[in-house]
């Protein structure tokens, strides 16, 4: 996790189980280095690159620990792709967020999701060049089925959450901010 914006990650139980990073250097860093580029990457430790099948982000929803605490009061999450993504919410005064740490909804996130009673979910995911949000809500959409209410937050093109002010963020989850 060198050079990398480090973040915990906690279960649904708020136990550790790994950590995220972000990388400080841009794509270019990397390349003039020679040296594999992974913006972000996803470990059980911080002190080592994560070997393959050690850490499984198909299992975690990144601050559902927290997140469910706002269930009581709405039946709503909002997906976003990454942690920053999440902080801006935060930022804006949305807490009922959580992460996939991609655009890889999995059959055990829809799980999590079922046990917690959620009804709806507000899908907030990246509009970016690559159409990864597009792919990801897709996929969503195949693993969800019918079990929850499924709504699409348009983003501006080229844009996530994490780039957006917190006033357009207000702006955009006005009705389901909680």
């Amino acid at each position: 996790m060198h050079d990398r914006v480090v973040f915990p990650v906690r279960d649904h139980e708020s136990h550790l189980v790994g950590y995220t990073g972000r990388t400080i250097h841009p794509e270019q860093f990397f390349i003039d280095k020679e040296i594999k580029y992974k913006k972000w990457i996803h470990g059980r430790h911080f002190n080592r690159w994560p070997t393959r099948g050690e850490f499984f982000t198909s299992s975690i929803l990144f601050n559902l620990d927290r997140a469910k605490k706002m269930l009581d009061r709405t039946k709503g999450l909002i997906l976003v792709e990454g942690p920053l993504d999440g902080m801006r919410l935060e930022e804006a005064g949305i807490h009922n967020w959580v992460a996939t740490l991609s655009t890889n909804f999995c059959a055990p996130h829809r799980t999590l999701l079922v046990n917690y009673g959620v009804t709806n979910l507000y899908v907030a995911y990246d509009n970016d060049e690559n159409n990864a949000g597009e792919k990801g809500w897709e996929r969503m959409h195949r693993i969800v089925g019918d079990l929850f209410k499924m709504h699409r937050i348009a983003l501006p093109l080229g844009r996530d959450c994490g780039d957006l002010s917190v006033d357009e963020l207000c702006t955009l989850f006005k009705d389901i901010r909680c």
